[in-house]
């Protein structure tokens, strides 16, 4: 009986498996190397150079000859690919080398072998606590989510020791991010930089492929902001109420405005809902790319993200309107509230930023995780950053963070449900 494939990948087996395949791997670890040479195939008629070099399976012992190949056939090496040569270094510690190959051989093989002593710290660690992070942003680069990663993950990855890397997943209104990391393993490795409207997603759109709740754990809570309504410099409109009389005096009447994330059709809904208009509302990849056709004179409006709409406003080449929060900003208390412009609007609009892993994550790299953010988000220096992006810092810890979806989703969905938006 041999350890299952998932076992290996995982670290664990059962102990009828560890017990048949520890001697054979200690064997097996002893030859298989960390130290690759390229090996050229043979030319016809057999004159090639010698394919199996020196220390390779071919030169191994037969116990030790089986252990290593079930090792090498398991990682998908074939008799023209790189092959291992032994190579062990003083004292005789296993020297990692960059090769993919060994890499994964030699990863495998001590996850099984407790015996033998990794760094503190290093790879493999059960906590996750050197595997790369990926963090999966739902939105283009040059988005504030972007610019918050971005900055956040520079600082984790000082705290944590180990790579954090940003992969940008646009499209869908962030369902493509949402739906990679559900179904990525629960190892902490891959994570979400979510906002409040993904978890709502079910009320915006149909046959989702994953459960915007229960799909996910909740880790740590980053930053909240508002949305902003925003016209170009050359427009005369100065007002959202000045926009709803643009709009009845148009032939046809009716605007349009662009929007670049879920919160940002929510706040056209609400404006539509309270004006008493039918704007047609432009959906693009991201803000950035809304935001171009805006200052292109290409749409008439467009809802962005505060930090957004006050960095483009310094350029003078577009103008903020309204913001969708409960009351002003401090960040920028010269512009109204969507409440301002019309009474009758029903609720405010503010969306926060969090950290979500897959569902079934372990306790411990879940609070590892979210310790590690929360000690990022103390940092002055990070939190000057989210300042200048017009973005609240939120150290929400993963329960309270839970508390807080909680709260919000009912909010967001009675929200969608006035505004009467209906899932796409």
């Amino acid at each position: 009986m041999q350890c299952s494939e998932k076992g290996v990948e995982e670290g664990f087996c059962n102990g009828v498996d560890r017990a048949i395949i520890e001697p054979q791997l200690r064997h097996a670890v002893a030859d298989v190397v960390v130290d690759h040479v390229p090996v050229p195939p043979a030319r016809a008629g057999g004159c090639g150079p010698r394919t199996t070099p020196r220390g390779s399976l071919g030169a191994l012992p037969p116990v030790r000859r089986g252990a290593a190949a079930r090792l090498t056939a398991h990682v998908g090496s074939t008799p023209n690919e790189l092959r291992p040569r032994a190579n062990l270094a003083a004292g005789g510690t296993v020297v990692p080398h960059r090769s993919s190959l060994a890499h994964t051989v030699l990863r495998r093989a001590v996850l099984l072998l407790p015996g033998l002593a990794l760094p503190r710290g290093g790879a493999w660690a059960q906590d996750g606590s050197a595997r790369p992070v990926t963090l999966v942003v739902p939105f283009p680069a040059g988005s504030v989510t972007d610019n918050l990663t971005r900055a956040v993950a520079q600082h984790l990855q000082e705290i944590l020791g180990q790579p954090v890397v940003v992969d940008n997943r646009p499209g869908a209104h962030g369902t493509l991010a949402a739906a990679h990391v559900a179904r990525s393993q629960p190892d902490g490795a891959t994570l979400l930089m979510g906002s409040s409207v993904m978890f709502v997603a079910r009320s915006l759109i149909r046959n989702l492929p994953y459960d915007p709740v229960e799909a996910f754990q909740p880790v740590s809570g980053i930053g909240s902001t508002s949305m902003m309504f925003m016209v170009p410099a050359a427009s005369p409109v100065r007002t959202l109420a000045e926009l709803r009389e643009q709009a009845r005096r148009a032939s046809p009447p009716v605007i349009t405005v662009g929007f670049g994330s879920p919160s940002g059709q929510v706040a056209l809904a609400l404006f539509a809902s309270a004006s008493g208009t039918q704007p047609v509302g432009v959906s693009y990849r991201g803000i950035p790319q809304a935001m171009t056709d805006l200052v292109g004179g290409h749409i008439q409006a467009a809802v962005v993200d505060l930090g957004t709409g006050l960095a483009q406003s310094r350029s003078e080449q577009v103008r903020p309107l309204p913001i969708s929060a409960a009351a002003r900003s401090p960040l920028a208390p010269e512009v109204p509230t969507l409440q301002e412009n019309f009474p009758r609007a029903e609720g405010a609009l503010e969306t926060i930023v969090a950290v979500l892993g897959p569902a079934q994550m372990p306790a411990p790299i879940v609070r590892r995780l979210d310790e590690a953010f929360r000690a990022a988000l103390a940092r002055p220096a990070l939190q000057e950053r989210f300042a200048s992006l017009s973005t609240a810092v939120l150290p929400l810890q993963t329960e309270a963070l839970a508390a807080r979806i909680r709260a919000d989703n009912a909010r967001w969905e009675a929200l969608i449900r006035r505004a009467g938006i209906e899932p796409e």
